[in-house]
């Protein structure tokens, strides 16, 4: 058999896996069915079969053959005449990556001609420890051959040649994490996002009850696309019921199993081992990430000062150690506590699990406050501040910046919180602070350092030398006491001195508590930012219960009409968001925040909050002209707000953009779109996901348009500009969901499937939004089926639309494309009866509003009938399409009138009409030469049609 082609391979590799999700019975009809365009490729897809089938029905994973005696030659294990063009089982050895104590590892290729790819081959050595070393070699099989995970180096083959036995891994061309850190020059948050790769492999490993045991850098390989992958479960242990490993002849005989940089307390002593080691493990190799070192410090260099320092568990803050000020600041706070939890002696006291360990991560880098630490009051609200607000101007802010910014303030929150205050009293607490500040100036160039020059003192230090005057500066004027302790509370938080913001901010709460008790608005509005974590948190149950006694305490203290009360709205309509939250009651609730904001201070950044959510529900109602009425309204707030958040307007005119899109004004779209690309440049850049999901819009909106140069240009400038490390988040899977659509679009389901599948596997990995999930697996399932792979259509297909069914209105017209879309495929594979069925539901279930995918039903109906032979009931369905899309309520994607185009004119062909035929393929061509690719399916078949 001819060796394969990279591209030919490709194919075998698609087919193979629409092949392996069949019974095995069903394989061998499902070859002879291949499709006439992949006949050369059955000899391959046949073997690979047949090796597949040896392999589920073979014996060798349960009966380790007896391993010949291990030669020596020095210090490492002798190869037994192994050398580049032997051959192991059907692998030809090309050259030896490595060996360690149990076994050599070589790169290899297929020697029988039946595919061409790189394996890494694993292969045990003998000697008196062979019954130790089969038995870890054959745990490493089993182990691998259940995991599945895309940072996890995966199974391909294994089996015996003679007393050899082997096992073929995927090879990773890559370099330890560590390296790759080091060599990308990556920043902490880079590094952070690189990691959370690895947790999510390591909690996949926990949740098939394997541990690794042996986690650290040179077993996590990171490629050139930035994806980690871990290596060598050889001393992983699958675990009890009780989720503790014990003794075995493995650790018995062959000793332990680990390596000791790396291990746990519990590993070094010799106990029992559960999923806590790994974290521990984990946490060594994040530390190490992070400062580039180790977390211990040794009294004398030996193996055992090192099992005394793992033991004893001294361990410094990550910040402490490492000698760059920007860094220690970038890791003091949340990453020395998400990294020292992680590395707690106790088991107990440690993360619970590896996802555990991922959340607080994600939670830091989403400025949310992390389950590490104790959630009080000043801790979230420093979080809450970092997430709203710009922060304050950093550690070496000039004096006079800090005095007018800290009577600004006191004054601004004085204006809001008590406005009922005399101007008697207001001018004796302003008289009061202006001597307070006064004596912070006069006493500063005394106390800084000798050796600092004259006037550069910064707030740190100003805040440092004079908080603890407030309570004796302010005797008997609590109010002012209130409002210092907390303004200096927030720089601090600001500044990232978390600890003494939590202090400071606790201890405004309970000096209001005790002078003034619960109902005095500093401590309602405490009780509002626990809410606000709970929200956060995604605990609406937690937030309800405390939104009940804030809203108590509001209307016990006749604050009503306050901005507490409207504050208390908008977290109100928040919480809601639960499934026990309707629509109708949140936007209620947004609508009341939004009337009290705008009476009593209609510049509030909190009254852009509450327009921007009011109008996101309208949206989703099809409430389009209220959506957008309200989006300019937050826009027109934020110009005026007092700290301005430009980030927040980019966001604000990307959601305005969309609105305009579906309302068909697509000059308004373009504009408004390309304000929100401007402005997240400006802000953030171009790396940042705020960034990516505008510009990515942009390119998707062009697409739907038809301009398919025009937008493949916008994309591929986007998709040039790849950041150092890419960040799986959301924003960035959407922009690779949107990208693979726009090629499905164009009729490329080859080369669209890599987007979408790797938009797949973010979203799966980290849920954000459900519909999400649901909209990308209707593209992915749509590139599936035009690219004839069937079996992967159908279950993408068939997911989205029973999903959008359990979770959607019937009507929405996301509901309705799902279904059409499932229709058509089932049209595709000659399931006729289900089709019609589908395509009837379609039609039924919008009976009062006209979309887009109506009309597509009513084509699919008249392809049915075309199928069937039934003209007249064909040419009529396909008149029925072309009225539905004219009388559309929203904008569509411009190719949906060829589609329906063509199928009419395969209609009236066979009604004996040609030139009419003719001249609507001709029509439809038009179309397509300016949106598809010169090769697709429907551009080839509107030439095809319009041709004489």
């Amino acid at each position: 058999m001819p060796r394969l082609t990279r591209e030919e391979w490709s194919q075998v590799m698609r087919l193979l896996d629409d092949a392996l999700e069949l019974a095995a019975p069903a394989r061998a009809q499902w070859l002879r069915s291949l499709a006439p365009e992949h006949r050369p490729l059955e000899p391959a897809l046949r073997q690979l079969l047949d090796d597949r089938a040896a392999i589920e029905t073979g014996d060798f994973l349960d009966q380790l053959p007896a391993l010949p005696p291990l030669p020596t030659t020095g210090s490492a294990p002798a190869t037994h005449g192994l050398a580049p063009g032997h051959r192991i089982g059907p692998y030809e050895l090309l050259r030896e990556l490595g060996h360690g104590g149990m076994a050599s590892v070589w790169l290899a290729e297929r020697a029988d001609g039946a595919h061409k790819r790189d394996v890494a081959l694993k292969l045990p050595y003998g000697g008196a420890r062979a019954q130790v070393l089969g038995e870890r070699f054959e745990r490493e099989r089993d182990i691998l051959s259940a995991l599945s995970h895309p940072h996890i180096a995966s199974v391909l083959d294994a089996g015996t040649d003679g007393q050899q036995p082997w096992l073929a891994m995927e090879y990773v061309q890559g370099e330890p994490i560590d390296a790759h850190c080091a060599t990308q020059a990556l920043g902490i948050e880079a590094r952070l996002r690189l990691f959370l790769q690895v947790l999510s492999a390591v909690q996949h490993a926990h949740a098939q009850l394997v541990i690794h045991r042996d986690i650290k850098p040179s077993n996590v390989l990171v490629d050139a696309n930035g994806q980690v992958k871990l290596l060598d479960f050889g001393v992983a242990k699958l675990l009890n019921d009780d989720g503790a490993t014990q003794e075995t002849a493995l650790t018995q005989q062959g000793g332990r199993a680990l390596t000791l940089q790396y291990a746990s307390p519990e590993q070094v002593a010799g106990q029992a081992l559960g999923t806590a080691s790994d974290v521990y493990s984990l946490g060594v190799l994040l530390y190490q990430l992070l400062t580039g070192q180790l977390p211990y410090t040794l009294k004398r260099n030996t193996p055992a000062a090192l099992e005394e320092a793992i033991l004893a568990a001294h361990i410094a803050k990550p910040s402490a150690v490492v000698q760059d000020a920007r860094t220690a600041r970038a890791l003091r706070g949340d990453v020395d506590t998400i990294v020292l939890k992680a590395l707690q002696a106790r088991p107990a006291q440690r993360y619970a699990s590896a996802e555990a360990f991922a959340q607080d991560i994600e939670r830091h880098l989403g400025s949310q406050p992390i389950l590490a630490r104790p959630h009080k009051l000043g801790y979230r609200l420093a979080k809450m501040l970092s997430r709203h607000r710009a922060a304050f101007a950093g550690g070496g802010v000039a004096l006079t910046a800090l005095v007018v910014g800290l009577g600004l303030a006191l004054w601004q929150a004085e204006s809001a919180r008590v406005q009922a205050e005399s101007a008697r009293v207001q001018t004796r607490r302003a008289e009061a602070t202006k001597d307070f500040l006064a004596s912070m100036l006069k006493g500063s160039d005394v106390r800084v350092a000798r050796d600092k020059p004259r006037g550069s003192i910064t707030a740190k230090e100003l805040l440092d030398q004079n908080v603890d005057r407030i309570e004796s500066a302010f005797a008997g004027d609590t109010d002012t006491q209130l409002e210092l302790l907390g303004l200096a509370g927030e720089i601090y938080g600001h500044l990232g001195e978390d600890k003494r913001s939590q202090a400071l901010l606790d201890k405004r709460m309970a000096l209001a508590l005790k002078v003034h008790g619960p109902r005095h608005p500093i401590v309602i509005e405490g009780l509002l930012i626990d809410a606000w974590g709970s929200i956060e948190s995604q605990d609406y149950d937690a937030a309800g219960r405390t939104l009940a006694e804030a809203g108590q305490r509001i209307h016990a203290a006749g604050l009503d009409d306050s901005l507490l009360r409207a504050q208390w709205w908008l977290a109100k309509g928040e919480s809601l968001r639960s499934a026990s939250g309707g629509a109708g009651e949140r936007l209620a609730a947004f609508e009341r925040a939004i009337a009290l904001y705008e009476r009593l201070d209609p510049h509030h950044d909190y009254l852009v909050a509450a327009l921007a959510n009011a109008g996101t529900v309208l949206i989703a109602q099809d409430r389009l002209a209220e959506a957008r009425s309200h989006y300019e309204r937050a826009l027109a707030v934020s110009a005026h707000v007092r700290e301005p958040d430009d980030t927040a307007m980019a966001m604000l005119w990307g959601n305005l953009a969309l609105i305009q899109y579906n309302e068909a004004n697509f000059p308004g779209a373009e504009q408004s779109i390309q304000k929100a690309e401007a402005l997240a440049r400006a802000t953030v850049g171009e790396d940042d996901s705020v960034y990516w999901f505008q510009a990515s819009g942009h390119a998707a909106m062009v697409s739907e348009q038809g301009d398919r140069q025009r937008a493949n240009a916008l994309f591929e400038a986007l998709l040039a500009h790849v950041p150092a490390e890419w960040k799986r988040n959301t924003a960035h899977a959407e922009t690779w969901e949107r990208r693979g659509a726009s090629l499905v679009a164009q009729g490329e389901p080859e080369a669209a499937l890599p987007w979408l599948e790797r938009a797949h596997r973010v979203y799966v990995e980290r849920p954000y939004r459900e519909f999400d999930l649901r909209r990308l697996r209707v593209a992915l399932g749509s590139a599936y089926d035009d690219a004839g792979r069937p079996v992967r259509a159908r279950e993408m297909l068939k997911l989205a639309r029973d999903e959008y069914l359990a979770k959607d209105p019937p009507d929405a017209t996301a509901t309705l494309a799902a279904r059409e879309r499932w229709a058509r495929f089932l049209l595709g594979q000659g399931e006729l009866e289900a089709a019609q069925a589908e395509f009837e539901a379609v039609l039924s279930a919008n009976a009062a509003k006209p979309a887009w995918p109506v009309a597509m039903a009513w084509a699919g109906l008249a392809r049915l009938a075309l199928q069937r032979r039934q003209i007249e009931a064909a040419l009529s369905a396909s008149e029925r399409a072309g009225t539905s899309l004219a009388a559309a309520a929203k904008p569509y994607d411009v190719r949906l009138g060829p589609a329906i185009g063509l199928v009419r004119s395969d209609i009236l062909r066979a009604a004996g009409r040609a030139q009419e035929a003719r001249a609507v393929a001709l029509e439809s061509l038009q179309v397509l030469q300016r949106s598809d690719a010169p090769n697709s399916a429907r551009r080839l078949h509107a030439q095809a049609s319009s041709s004489p």
